[in-house]
């Protein structure tokens, strides 16, 4: 998440793109969560709603590339700063290797001293 944030702060949008896409794969890759299949909302476990939102996450970065009909569409500076806001806020629930997942306040703070 930090290279698409500095993508990003380059103003190269697409290249941050591509990072939040990387680390939603790796998300999906380091989880066990289930997919909810055909159950209704109602009867989805924890697990598989945070299945559904990564996978929302990962339908709306990927929609230029795989979608017929919006290869031509261009992510505004802000959708691309909201889905790596909300990309790095779903990496703070994963159980990723040490080296992807974001330092938390409180390890930054113990680290320091």
């Amino acid at each position: 998440m930090r290279e698409a944030q500095r993508q990003l702060a380059g103003n190269e949008i697409r290249a941050a793109m591509i990072h939040v896409r990387l680390a939603l794969e790796e998300i999906k890759q380091q989880t066990s969560w289930p997919w909810p299949g055909k159950k209704d909302r109602e009867q989805w476990t924890a697990g598989e709603r945070w299945a559904r939102i990564r996978a929302t996450l990962e339908d709306q970065a990927s929609g230029t590339v795989h979608r017929q009909g919006t290869k031509d569409y261009q992510y505004s500076r802000g959708e691309v700063e909201t889905l790596i806001v909300m990309t790095a806020a779903l990496l703070r629930i994963v159980p990723l290797k040490q080296a992807l997942a974001p330092a938390l306040p409180e390890q930054v703070a113990t680290s320091a001293q």
